[in-house]
């Protein structure tokens, strides 16, 4: 798979950088979910993936879905998008209102929705989305959308790349849930096979960032001054062995507080 996007002149706009997200982009897992801690471009990585399969000869059978858990949060991610894609597809129109999306002149199409419940996936049973992405993950309430919507990740035109990609910080209402999920089964870029399915996790890092450390320095700062212990695992180091939630969230870590029995004389 290529890692970089080019503009109708033929001039790269966009380079994957070396590590996760190159990982990313060329990895042949369908279900892949993209953690670590804030500032390591995740949602720009998922972005530039579904671009890759843009203009490919699929057409109106390569739709794109972008979920967040609240409508008010996906600003961001439009943004992203709208600030990249007039830079590769100069004659895509991107669409407001409530109908979200951009269509390209090929035909394809990315929508921007929001997902609360379970009870959303009703919108789109029967429909086809080849791919599909979860940002921040561990604030959807559970993972009942997200299994659901396994049944729309499909295509009626062969050769089209099926893709269920999440990415998410440690911390959040379903921590634990997608912990369980991605994290404790396998470590990072290992295939996890089971009742679920077959899936692998990427682990991202900000210090692979180069673009945050040369234009938004303060970003990095604001993220290493959190006084909140647990806050500061999560966001800047990226550790899923954190109290998330209950009474001794700020008292309970999993290193000082777990013992290896088999180490124990």
């Amino acid at each position: 798979m290529p890692t970089t996007l080019y503009n109708p002149e033929g001039e790269p706009v966009w380079e994957a950088q070396y590590g996760s997200q190159e990982l990313a982009l060329t990895c042949p897992v369908k279900e892949v979910l993209l953690e670590g801690n804030r500032g390591s471009a995740k949602s720009d990585t998922a972005i530039v993936d579904y671009l890759l399969g843009v203009n490919k000869g699929y057409g109106s059978a390569y739709r794109g879905l972008i979920f967040r858990n609240e409508y008010k949060e996906l600003g961001d991610l439009i943004t992203k998008a709208n600030d990249l894609i007039p830079l590769v597809f100069p004659s895509a129109r991107f669409i407001k209102g409530g109908d979200l999306k951009w269509i390209f002149a090929t035909g394809e199409e990315l929508w921007f929705r929001y997902a609360k419940t379970q009870a959303n996936y009703k919108t789109y049973h029967g429909q086809s989305f080849p791919w599909i992405f979860y940002d921040e993950l561990t604030n959807f309430p559970d993972l009942k959308f997200y299994d659901d919507m396994k049944s729309c990740n499909r295509s009626k035109v062969a050769g089209i790349r099926k893709r269920i990609l999440s990415a998410t910080n440690p911390h959040g209402v379903s921590h634990t849930l997608v912990k369980q999920r991605f994290i404790d089964p396998a470590p990072p870029m290992t295939l996890i096979k089971d009742k679920h399915g077959e899936r692998m996790r990427i682990h991202f890092s900000f210090t692979e960032n180069k673009f945050i450390f040369k234009n938004d320095t303060d970003y990095i700062n604001t993220l290493l001054n959190i006084q909140d212990p647990v806050m500061f695992q999560a966001w800047v180091m990226g550790n899923w062995d954190i109290p998330s939630g209950g009474i001794f969230q700020h008292i309970w870590f999993y290193d000082k507080h777990v013992i290896d029995l088999t180490k124990v004389n």
